[in-house]
């Protein structure tokens, strides 16, 4: 099934998220065009900590999400989680 969705709760309640300012405060730096990654996230299909998450290496705009343990593979719109699952 293509787009189904995972509620992962809102960018102030949700375990995925972080602070606008943390990048700062971690001193990182990235080229436009440059994605970057959180590691070791909640993955809402498995329950591991095993999830990352893409975004936008300028900007806090996630842009989707791999699983290492159960191989979920999804993108983001908005605040909400869809899963891309190939049959």
């Amino acid at each position: 099934m293509i787009g189904k969705a995972i509620p992962v709760g809102t960018e102030q309640t949700s375990p995925l998220s972080r602070s606008a300012n943390s990048k700062e405060k971690e001193g990182r730096s990235h080229p436009v065009g440059a994605v970057s990654h959180w590691a070791n996230r909640l993955c809402p299909s498995c329950c591991r900590a095993d999830l990352n998450i893409y975004f936008s290496g300028n900007t806090d705009e996630k842009l989707g999400a791999w699983c290492e343990n159960c191989n979920l593979k999804a993108y983001f719109d908005g605040y909400e989680l869809i899963s891309m699952k190939c049959s």
